[in-house]
């Protein structure tokens, strides 16, 4: 990208690092750019999510011969289920305004669980493992 700067690229007005640099004192209030961004970050953070489950026996509900239950991540995947995992989806965007409005004083920026997903554990000592994956 920083051999585009300053150069016109089929048309378009020069890359500039600062529109695109994420500052922390200019917080992003608008709600469109929040779900753009949610958009691309959701399949990202997503196989995140996979990955601290597989390292930390996390589990996902799963939908088996028409029940629901919890299974571990690395035997969903033994068994070929993952399309059966019921995994969050972006927050809806009625829902997002209305959190905006009723909570955060029509402040979007505070808005933080766009992409957001649960991964359930039955001990203590897994989770303590997961969180110790991302320090």
């Amino acid at each position: 990208l920083e051999s585009l700067q300053g150069s016109d690229v089929f048309g378009l007005q020069p890359f500039s690092p600062s529109c695109s640099a994420l500052d922390p004192n200019r917080p992003i209030n608008d709600l469109d750019q929040l779900f753009t961004a949610a958009a691309g970050l959701h399949p990202v953070f997503l196989e995140k999510v996979k990955y601290w489950a597989s390292q930390s026996r996390g589990m996902f509900p799963v939908m088996v011969a028409g029940s629901r239950k919890l299974m571990e991540w690395n035997e969903i995947k033994g068994l070929g289920f993952e399309g059966s995992v019921t995994f969050a989806k972006i927050k809806a965007v009625g829902r997002a305004v209305e959190k905006v409005v009723r909570s955060y004083n029509h402040q979007a920026s505070y808005l933080c669980d766009l992409c957001r997903q649960s991964v359930v554990f039955s001990k203590v000592e897994d989770l303590v493992q997961c969180i110790r994956l991302n320090p």
